[in-house]
């Protein structure tokens, strides 16, 4: 039901919660975060992917949105790293990267959220980089019960800020 309305967006409302940048986190005091540049496009420092091409990855399986925008970025810069751990949780690849058990591929929320638990440091990849719109949708003229639009009002005040 949800992926239809997403496929088909004439049949539903999606409104935008924040647009994100797709980083490239380490743990605090990588060896190749000092290779990092300025580049004024960047919100974050950029590293060039390709220094990572034989650095373990711990990533998102590749069904997932994150899993697709590494293997997109490898694709961009033609490497394959190793990759010895896969979850399906954010939370995990960045605690085991600020762990020093490799290196990760994260969205901006994820990385502030996690941020306070777990010390990394985070950089622009790509060329462009990559970006993610985190949105809420649901169905055009469809009756929302009174939670769900309690809910899309939430989301939308948090993602305000």
């Amino acid at each position: 039901e949800i992926l239809r309305c997403l496929v088909g967006s004439e049949m539903c409302i999606r409104d935008r919660l924040c647009h994100e940048e797709i980083l490239l986190v380490l743990p605090v005091g990588h060896p190749l975060a000092q290779k990092a540049v300025t580049k004024k496009e960047c919100r974050y420092p950029w590293l060039d992917l390709s220094l990572f091409a034989d650095t373990p990855f711990i990533l998102h399986f590749p069904d997932q949105n994150t899993g697709r925008s590494a293997q997109r970025l490898f694709d961009q810069y033609g490497i394959q790293p190793p990759v010895p751990y896969r979850t399906r949780n954010n939370q995990t690849c960045i605690q085991l990267a600020s762990q020093n058990l490799g290196v990760t591929i994260a969205s901006e929320g994820y990385v502030r959220y996690a941020a306070p638990f777990w010390p990394v440091e985070v950089f622009s990849v790509g060329n462009p980089t990559l970006q993610n719109d985190l949105v809420i949708a649901y169905r055009k003229n469809s009756y929302l019960s009174t939670y769900a639009q309690s809910f899309i009002s939430l989301s939308k005040n948090i993602f305000k800020k």
